[in-house]
């Protein structure tokens, strides 16, 4: 399994909100000469409809405009007042149109706590044949939510405190006797997820 790759998030939401954004990547090492994966075929949600209709969300989301591209924006998953997002972000480095080389995928992965109070973001770069597996937690001064994005093709066994909230969110309850990793298929590879996004 490759080292994960760690970036800062963004806080939408009011300023007196505090919160602690961390996102994670998770992979099978793979060949340098492998072709990259075409992430948004691993998610069957982004062949839906965005949701263009939703005024108020793509405006609070503008913050994450620089990275985000809003027309993939999807909602993936909700729990209680919590919400779900995934997406996909423009590259980092700019790819010349005669190099040969391709430009890795961005999959953002969005906990968004409401209106009223905060969301937050990852964007990982997924390389080669990694797969697209996200994590994130976000803290907000109402509660906190730790949670992994999954593709579409897993085959999970969940261990205690573990919740399979829609087929592609997973949440992690805050429990001492929360297992501290779960270890998935995820298109076929086995793939160890862990408490706090660590590998």
């Amino acid at each position: 399994m490759s080292a994960p790759e760690v970036r800062r998030n963004r806080l939408i939401g009011p300023t007196s909100l505090a919160g602690v954004f961390v996102g994670s990547l998770f992979a099978i090492s793979a060949c340098a000469d492998e072709p990259p994966r075409a992430v948004m075929n691993d998610y069957l949600v982004f062949s839906q409809e965005s949701p263009e209709d939703d005024a108020e969300l793509l405006e609070r989301f503008q913050g994450f405009a620089s990275d985000l591209d809003l027309s993939t924006l999807r909602q993936v998953g909700s729990d209680g007042d919590v919400r779900f997002f995934t997406g996909m972000a423009s590259t980092e480095t700019e790819v010349e149109a005669d190099s040969g080389d391709i430009a890795a995928d961005r999959l953002c992965f969005i906990i968004d706590h409401g209106p009223d109070s905060a969301a937050s973001m990852t964007c990982p770069t997924i390389e080669g044949s990694e797969q697209p597996v996200a994590w994130l937690w976000s803290s907000t001064t109402t509660g906190s939510v730790e949670a992994y994005l999954v593709p579409d093709q897993n085959q999970l066994d969940l261990p205690e405190g573990w919740r399979q909230i829609s087929p592609n969110i997973l949440v992690i309850e805050r429990s001492e006797s929360t297992a501290d990793a779960a270890t998935v298929m995820i298109d076929n590879e086995q793939v160890e997820l862990t408490r706090g996004g660590k590998s």
